[in-house]
């Protein structure tokens, strides 16, 4: 496989691919576990050969093995890709791989002081913080087998502090701090009460000659009198909380704080290794060169599927902490503004290739360039609508507040609900039932997280407008919006409202909001039979064009006869398509609003044969003028 760029067979059955698997082989141990567990049976592992594919480039080679197999009935095939480097070029620790089953500490704090000690005395681009001016409300002081909290205001620290990334779990009954025990900690908390994961960071911190650290569930008041305005409180601080700590520990390993983040690596983790290569790499069929071999999984794997990778809240506290240190599988990993990405497998990261292993958003960019602020804010906001929240009716827009905040500074732009003002309407054309391509962290199924329906029952409550993602619970798809104008969009926004919950904190929870565009929009019925065009063109009855409907809330189901508004969003030339809202018409006090149900695709049913009228014809459908609607 490394010997040349032929293509070939990589195993032809079952007993084939354990033979090297049982033998040891880099590859073929943990695909043989990775196979396994994503088949029905191990018979249904190997339905065919497997194959392997060599793609040789000017910077780096990747091998590309498929793996048909039978999943759920259905035969498949899983493609996975290895990059072969040459080890001058990728500076790497292939010692990883030889760990036991749990975390060597002296190695790890040895490592994680000496990227500690390069980024504060070298690196010109990262924050320092060791002499910060911003203190949280209250702090751990580290002692011996004891700590306090302390009250900041009363006794301003001297030293930096580290701040804490977790996972909390269901039905937490770790120690936190509360009213009644606010008084005691502030004497003394002895370490013993502690759950294993804080013990081991708290270790950790201590071991890189840290005094104070900031844990969430002892630094807030977590129940009692005061609480809920404590957390509100303090809730507004956190971007100032994370940007100012001197490092974040990051427990990914840990699915609550009861488990330990110091186990080692999971038999289906594929590691970087060393292999002698020939001809695949550089110039010449013969050329011989010492390579590292990584997946392109192995970021996914070892740190981006752990328990915290999944946590809504985990993605603004990596996003503003100026350093982040993160207990992975097996390994840590680190990121800093200009060391982003390293491990203890790549110390130094990996230079130039960071774009081809899909890597995660480190840091808000320090440019004023539209077009990369824009990707960011996307890669973000992808990341983020695909992980957890205990609470999405009070937390989906709080815990993406501080990090939209940044944003909104960076992009000189108003947020709004989950949207930036220049973005609108087009970033209105999100959709619950994402492409067939898109893979998704989560199967849930999409529902809306508030469910009133009339205006009297939304002002009663906490609202997030129907118009934002920040409505839904579940996977959503928001289309990459590099460039927010442009020909392809059919819409225009005029003008918004919003009224936050707390005025503190304008990026967080909406109390209302409203926006309102000019569209062109066509009206349609709901019968048994599916959506209808209300309008005289037989271009839909004859089969000339085809509706697809999409209902955001698949229990939120239309009633016979209802009648529903399309509102052109975008345009897709090369399909001949226009897509946009379905919005449900409804009157408060003589004004008529309307309220998001779906979203809606209309198309040429000729596709890329498509008719040179489909532009006219959608016109006829819709009507030439733009109507003025009011989204709530």
């Amino acid at each position: 496989m490394f010997q040349s760029c032929a293509w070939g067979d990589h195993h032809p059955n079952l007993p084939s691919f354990k033979r090297a698997a049982a033998s040891g082989c880099y590859i073929c141990k943990p695909l043989l576990q990775y196979a396994l567990k994503n088949s029905d049976t191990p018979e249904d592992c190997i339905k065919k050969r497997y194959q392997y594919r060599v793609s040789k480039h000017e910077t780096d080679t990747q091998i590309i093995i498929d793996m048909p197999m039978l999943k759920d009935g259905e035969e498949i095939t899983i493609h996975r890709t290895f990059q072969a480097v040459p080890i001058s070029e990728l500076p790497t620790d292939f010692t990883v791989r030889d760990r036991t089953l749990a975390l060597p500490l002296l190695d790890a704090i040895r490592n994680a002081q000496r990227w500690m000690d390069e980024c504060l005395s070298g690196h010109e681009q990262c924050q320092k913080n060791t002499r910060t001016k911003f203190y949280p409300t209250r702090l751990l002081e580290l002692g011996e087998s004891t700590m306090r909290i302390v009250l900041t205001a009363q006794k301003k620290p001297s030293h930096p502090y580290a701040t804490l990334s977790y996972c909390w779990g269901l039905n937490p009954s770790f120690l936190r701090l509360t009213a009644s025990n606010l008084s005691r900690f502030q004497e003394e908390i002895p370490c013993s009460e502690l759950p294993i994961a804080f013990k081991e960071a708290i270790y950790f911190v201590k071991s890189l000659s840290i005094r104070y650290i900031w844990i969430d569930a002892l630094c807030i008041l977590q129940s009692g009198l005061g609480a809920i305005e404590d957390w509100r409180s303090e809730c507004i601080k956190m971007q100032d909380v994370y940007s100012n700590c001197i490092v974040n520990l990051s427990l990914s390993r840990a699915a609550h704080p009861n488990a330990s983040c110091f186990g080692g690596c999971t038999p289906e983790a594929t590691l970087p290794f060393e292999v002698e290569t020939t001809g695949i790499y550089g110039d010449g069929d013969f050329a011989k060169h010492t390579c590292a071999v990584v997946s392109w999984e192995y970021y996914q794997e070892a740190l981006y599927d752990q328990p915290l990778g999944f946590r809504a809240w985990a993605l603004q506290e990596r996003i503003l902490s100026p350093r982040v240190l993160s207990f992975g599988c097996g390994q840590l990993f680190w990121d800093c503004v200009q060391c982003p990405h390293a491990s203890e497998s790549f110390p130094c990261g990996l230079a130039n290739l960071s774009q081809s292993f899909c890597l995660t958003e480190k840091a808000i960019p320090s440019t004023s360039d539209s077009r990369i602020l824009n990707s960011t804010w996307w890669r973000l906001l992808e990341e983020y609508i695909n992980c957890d929240l205990t609470f999405p009716e009070t937390d989906k827009l709080m815990a993406l507040s501080a990090v939209a905040t940044r944003m909104a500074s960076a992009m000189d732009d108003v947020y709004i609900a989950g949207h930036f003002w220049r973005t609108l309407p087009l970033s209105l054309n999100w959709q619950v039932k994402p492409p067939l391509t898109l893979e998704k962290r989560h199967r849930e199924i999409p529902r809306r997280i508030n469910g009133s329906t009339t205006v009297e029952e939304r002002q009663r409550q906490n609202q997030t407008p129907s118009w934002s993602w920040a409505s839904m619970h579940g996977p959503v798809f928001i289309p990459l919006l590099i460039e927010p104008s442009g020909d392809f969009s059919l819409a225009d926004a005029e003008a918004y409202t919003v009224s936050p919950v707390d005025e503190r904190n304008p990026a967080g929870p909406i109390a209302s909001a409203s926006l309102t565009i000019k569209a062109h929009c066509a009206e349609i019925e709901w019968t048994r039979e599916g959506p209808h065009v209300l309008c005289k063109s037989r271009l839909l009855v004859d089969g000339l064009y085809i509706l697809e409907v999409n209902a955001d809330d698949p229990d939120d189901k239309p009633t016979d006869g209802a009648t529903f508004w399309l509102a052109a969003l975008a345009e897709d030339d090369w399909l001949g398509m226009w897509e946009g809202l379905v919005l449900e018409e409804t009157d408060y006090k003589g004004e008529r609003l309307y309220r998001r149900r779906g979203h809606y695709r209309l198309y040429d049913s000729q596709m890329l044969e498509r008719r040179s009228s489909w532009r006219d014809d959608l016109r006829i459908m819709f009507g030439q003028e733009k109507m003025a609607l009011t989204l709530i």
